[in-house]
């Protein structure tokens, strides 16, 4: 799932080296196609692994059902990618959209912006916080125990995920806003920049929140030295999470059946 993240991040933000591409319509769809299917495919892949680490930690899921949810992921992820693109390029909605390209400010045009992405990204957002919340007060009774020194760090970055969506995603959302509600369409300079900006940084926002972990600077020295094992940047690295908890949990839970006793 990281690695898939990082290809839709990638992907995404390629389409930010056509420039001028809104002065060239053909140069202008493929940006705002680029855009629209990798960014929609970025927020979810955020919430798949928020998702997995909720069935780690909390529902206790074993190591086999990560594997099959893996496969459950693409077909959600890329499907649902493609219903927001492939109706919004059907309909000719795709062009000029003040500065950039995306979807032409035009009738109806706000309602297929929340349709297409910002509403995928509220709630997608709104998920991440759901599980951080419940992530963190599964593990919280279990910081104190021995060997549980890591979960104070597995809870510090697992509030990154959400922040980091909120600070991407949030300053665009609000200048579209604004561009609805205020009329003539027209925004703060100020507003047009960090929302325009923000955006773009989601590919390295996401590499510090998910590609600095152990499991994948592992997977990365691995495969510097040519013994590369791809399942280690997916399944690999939040199992071992999972079963550092479980370890950790059984081991408090020992100690309090000993105390009891």
């Amino acid at each position: 799932r990281q690695v898939w993240l990082a290809v839709s991040d990638t992907l995404g933000a390629s389409s930010y080296l056509l420039f001028n591409a809104e002065s060239m319509p053909t140069l202008c769809f493929l940006q705002a196609l680029l855009q629209s299917f990798f960014f929609v495919a970025s927020v979810l892949w955020s919430a798949c692994i928020a998702h997995l680490l909720h069935r780690i930690v909390v529902a206790g899921a074993s190591m086999y059902s990560v594997k099959s949810m893996t496969l459950q992921y693409h077909p959600f992820v890329w499907g649902v990618a493609l219903l927001c693109t492939v109706p919004v390029a059907a309909t000719g909605h795709y062009g000029d959209s003040d500065g950039w390209c995306w979807i032409t400010s035009g009738d109806h045009a706000d309602v297929i912006r929340f349709l297409s992405f910002y509403g995928i990204w509220a709630v997608s957002t709104a998920y991440m916080l759901w599980v951080c919340n419940s992530v963190t007060m599964r593990l919280r009774p279990h910081l104190a125990a021995p060997g549980a020194e890591g979960m104070e760090a597995v809870v510090f970055r697992l509030r990154l995920y959400p922040i980091i969506s909120i600070a991407a995603w949030a300053p665009p959302a609000a200048f579209r806003v604004y561009q609805a509600l205020g009329g003539d369409g027209s925004a703060p300079l100020w507003l047009t920049a960090v929302g325009g900006c923000s955006g773009a940084l989601i590919g390295l926002l996401d590499s510090v929140a998910y590609g600095t972990t152990p499991p994948v600077k592992e997977a990365w020295r691995r495969w510097f030295a040519g013994a590369s094992d791809s399942e280690g940047w997916t399944t690999g690295g939040i199992a071992a999470g999972g079963a550092s908890f479980r370890h950790v949990t059984s081991d408090s839970n020992r100690t309090s059946t000993d105390a009891e006793g």
